[in-house]
């Protein structure tokens, strides 16, 4: 399959992106005790992500090296245009949101202050599982350090290795993920490390690798895309099976085989998605309008939803002090009753929106200018010249 159709626009992708990012946003807002919360949202969202991370950068790769093979690119080159893509896709709005939370008066209750340059570097994962615990409204930033550090080690590696050899790091990536996470709660278990072992990079390598797999398999056997799916659900399967088998047992057994169940099923929702072998009813729903365009600010809205509350909280604060509000309002921001998810919620839709018109999609525009090729109008020229 040529690359150019690797990254042809899929609006169910952007659908699958708003409900990860609901997923994420009842995981953080909800208390953990509602009904709301008895699935692992938190787990279940920020896979879904990963999985589809890992076919979307994996698929841009294969596009660099695909013309890399044809001649018209370099792996240096195609590494340049790559990473300034990503630069320009993640950095914005994650540098001006730590900037603005760095100006504010030290009521964060995060680490910024002390901290920046450890999320300046993106290494906030390793430095949040040393601590043992999350830096309050930034403690989902974790995942972003996972992505970056990502980035750089996956890129290296499409560029330069064989095909045969891919698809044999990407499925080592995924034994490394599970292992890392039994290996996590072993040690966590006995007192080494911290119960945030799930940060690490290496215990994410699943979920990338699963989407990684998927491009891999679209462009290079896309004929075994069926099977594979059906193999995927049946592992997906398999595993919910054990986690329900695993409660009364260990519970560390059960959150492996519910992490190894989310990454399947992850990876089967996405193939078919891909495929346009996904239920109908499924494609359906993920294709409704809203949800597309809501999933299309996604990143904005995973990079903002924490911030939401707090400043909720203190524009509330705020108010009440200075007798500048009347009580209905004071209601609406205070966190008591439902109220404060219509209020957070139309924060939130209107802060990303306002991230994407006038930041993300501005920016997003000059990728364009780093496609996959770096000297075909230089060949062009040369046989216009001859």
């Amino acid at each position: 399959m040529p690359s150019e159709t690797l990254l042809k626009y899929n609006p169910l992708l952007d659908g699958l992106r708003f409900f990860a990012v609901l997923l994420v946003l009842i995981a953080h807002w909800v208390p953990s005790t509602s009904v709301l919360n008895v699935l692992p949202n938190g787990a279940i969202g920020v896979t879904l992500f990963f999985v589809l991370s890992g076919y979307l950068i994996t698929s841009i790769l294969l596009g660099f090296k695909t013309e890399i093979l044809r001649g018209h690119n370099t792996v240096l080159g195609g590494l340049g245009h790559f990473y300034l893509r990503r630069t320009l896709r993640i950095f914005p709005i994650y540098y001006l949101t730590l900037l603005g939370l760095y100006l504010l008066p030290d009521v964060t209750g995060t680490s910024i202050r002390d901290g920046w340059p450890i999320y300046a570097l993106f290494l906030q994962n390793f430095w949040m599982y040393s601590r043992g615990e999350f830096d309050g409204i930034l403690g989902h930033f974790w995942t972003l350090a996972v992505e970056e550090q990502f980035y750089l080690l996956w890129g290296p590696a499409v560029l330069a290795l064989s095909f045969r050899r891919l698809w044999w790091v990407a499925g080592t990536m995924i034994g490394i993920g599970l292992f890392t996470h039994v290996a996590g709660h072993a040690l966590y278990q006995n007192g080494i490390g911290s119960a945030l072992y799930f940060v690490l990079t290496p215990a994410c390598f699943d979920g990338f690798a699963m989407g990684a797999v998927l491009a891999l398999l679209i462009q290079r056997a896309p004929g075994r895309a069926t099977v594979t799916q059906n193999i995927l659900g049946i592992i997906g399967l398999g595993f919910l099976g054990g986690v329900l088998a695993a409660r009364s047992m260990d519970a560390g057994a059960s959150e492996l085989l519910a992490h190894g169940a989310i990454v399947a099923c992850g990876g089967y929702v996405i193939l078919g998605l891909i495929t346009g072998r996904a239920p109908g009813w499924l494609r359906r729903l993920l294709g409704f309008r809203p949800f597309v365009i809501i999933g299309k600010m996604s990143y904005g809205m995973y990079v903002y939803h924490n911030l939401v509350p707090h400043l909720g909280r203190s524009f509330e604060s705020f108010l009440a002090k200075r007798g500048l509000a009347p009580d209905w309002l004071i209601f609406l921001l205070a966190e008591q009753g439902s109220a404060k998810y219509v209020v957070w919620t139309a924060a939130l839709l209107g802060m990303s929106y306002i991230s994407w018109r006038f930041i993300e999609s501005p920016i997003n525009d000059l990728k364009a200018r780093f496609g996959y090729e770096t000297n075909r109008k230089a060949r062009e020229a040369a046989r216009s010249a001859a």
